[in-house]
């Protein structure tokens, strides 16, 4: 199983915000061994059966990347196995760091961190494939750049 680290502010391993699409699929294909992407709009590139998404700005270039929930591929964020850790405790270790903006978190269900641009959506136990359903896990975890974070603070004034 591929473990991909999200990096607060910056993208993951060879990947970062910024870059082109193009220089992107370049390094999924040669870095990670992933095939062509699926696009589910003109926004989006998809891998490693849609767990792994990627969005890009007008110009193209990245400006948000998610996870979602294990499996075919794990995440880890700030040291931690996300998928292997109760999300509440996961949130806690998040507020540990950074604060959620409230007004856009949609009453906490869908957190968004002010400083490191990271993201949570729906806690639930349809996520704990690791821990057999028991616990609950988040759906998705992404990592953002001040564009995106900006357009969804934009949404929701």
């Amino acid at each position: 199983m591929k473990i991909i680290e999200l990096i607060p502010k910056k993208g993951i391993e060879h990947i970062h915000f910024g870059m082109s699409r193009e220089k992107v699929r370049y390094v999924m294909m040669d870095k990670y061994k992933a095939g062509a992407p699926t696009k589910p709009n003109e926004e989006t590139d998809c891998y490693f059966e849609n767990s792994l998404q990627f969005s890009f700005e007008s110009d193209n270039t990245l400006s948000f990347i998610e996870i979602s929930s294990f499996p075919p591929i794990g995440v880890r964020i700030l040291g931690v196995n996300a998928w292997e850790v109760d999300g509440k405790e996961l949130l806690n270790i998040l507020n540990g760091i950074d604060n959620i903006n409230e007004k856009i978190s949609e009453g906490g269900s869908n957190p968004i961190f002010q400083e490191n641009i990271i993201s949570l959506y729906e806690l639930d136990k349809q996520y704990d494939v690791v821990g057999e359903f028991k616990g609950e896990k988040w759906g998705a975890i992404g990592i953002g750049d001040l564009r995106y974070y900006n357009s969804i603070c934009e949404i929701y004034e």
